[in-house]
């Protein structure tokens, strides 16, 4: 008997569904584990292996391929808990990503939200300007060299961000859509061996998102440990079989090349919720249809329309455009743990975006939580069995 196993790691709750050779299906639910997601996932499996009466190793050991979507990558993107990163651009140009485009304020946000003018801003910076480093480097609009680049001369920025305990480091220089030299020398020789440098992860724009305008191209970046972590702890744990993730797009691709260009993961966990509701729509002859999926942070709206879910090519998170195209889903904060709060300048009760999550959870969960979430008002109202 051979196995497929599937696992999708929200901020709340991770899912685990297994199929054997015969197409039965078994499925188990555990509490996220945030920071360190691939706890959950292992323990998720390990429910739904105690399901099929095997240990967790055996189950693995007779898996053939092991699925994975997330949504981590969107709540270490709005929690800003990510690797500490440093970003190298084009001497001259360190602020583009700080001062952003003339439509960073309105970014991503509904026709109610921008006639509230008094309270649009621009989003949190991704990296602190701090952070931020010019390299002595030119490439024109056309793609020739006007100033070239010396490594030689970056041994003292090394040093400095080995220092400063940088994690990551993105590289988006001007026109390097056109020319990609630069950022990938670059990219080579802080990945090389040598003075700490390996244990960098460093991504370059030219890679990623090669097109025009380094503001989105720059967001893109920036915004590509877990996936590698969770690789290991499987192979640890026996399996030996394939391992793919689901990306935004609706795809899915090897764990080291999702470990490489992290902003595709950054709506996985919908993407793969969309895919599945475009199938039980065809079963069910269902055109147009809304999909809903109500998580723990949030609730999620996507259309299938024709028999296909809706793309979007130019994507905002967290007011960040991100040129990598993804099925379109909307999501606001309306989950499960979502916190009700009294707004104070109207004394309107409100609900999320912020989230009671996994970790204290919702007050009823008894394990910490003491601000009323969505799932305890539902609680109260008779929606939810006390006893489970």
């Amino acid at each position: 008997m051979s196995f497929v196993v599937a696992v999708d790691s929200g901020g709340t709750f991770t899912d685990c569904v297994v199929v054997d050779d015969e197409g039965r299906l078994v499925w188990a639910k555990s509490p996220s584990t945030p920071p360190r997601f691939e706890e959950g996932v292992i323990a998720a499996v390990g429910e739904a292996a105690g399901r099929l009466g095997l240990s967790p190793a055996d189950l693995l050991a007779d898996t053939r391929l092991f699925a994975h979507g997330t949504t981590v990558a969107t709540n270490i993107l709005i929690t800003r808990t990510g690797a500490r990163t440093a970003l190298l651009t084009t001497r001259g140009h360190e602020d583009a990503i700080i001062i952003g485009r003339t439509v960073q304020k309105v970014a991503g946000l509904s026709e109610g939200e921008i006639i509230d003018v008094a309270r649009l801003s621009k989003a949190d910076p991704l990296v602190p300007r701090s952070s931020i480093y010019g390299v002595d480097e030119r490439v024109d609009s056309g793609g020739s060299v006007v100033a070239p680049l010396k490594l030689e001369r970056l041994e003292r920025l090394a040093a400095r961000l080995r220092e400063e305990g940088v994690e990551a480091i993105a590289i988006s220089f001007l026109w390097s859509f056109l020319n990609p030299d630069h950022e990938r020398r670059l990219r080579d020789w802080l990945g090389g061996n040598g003075d700490g440098r390996a244990n960098w992860f460093v991504t370059a724009s030219s890679d990623l998102a090669p097109v025009i305008r380094e503001y989105e191209r720059t967001a893109t970046t920036v915004l590509s440990g877990y996936l590698k972590r969770m690789g290991d702890r499987l192979r640890d744990a026996g399996h030996a079989g394939a391992i793919s993730v689901m990306h935004s797009a609706g795809g899915v691709s090897s764990l080291d090349e999702a470990r490489d260009r992290g902003v595709t993961l950054l709506s996985s966990g919908p993407a793969g919720g969309m895919l599945g509701a475009r199938a039980l729509a065809r079963r069910l002859g269902l055109d147009p249809a809304i999909a809903t999926d109500v998580g723990g942070t949030s609730f999620d709206v996507g259309t299938i329309v024709d028999g296909e879910p809706g793309y979007a090519e130019a994507p905002v998170f967290a007011k960040y455009p991100v040129t990598v195209p993804i099925i379109d889903v909307t999501s606001i904060g309306a989950g499960g743990g979502s916190i009700a709060w009294i707004e104070p300048e109207s004394g309107v009760l409100k609900v999320g975006p912020r989230s009671a999550g996994a970790a204290p959870g919702p007050a009823c969960y008894g394990a910490g939580g003491t601000e009323p979430t969505v799932t305890d008002a539902n609680l109260v109202l008779g929606g939810i069995d006390p006893d489970h």
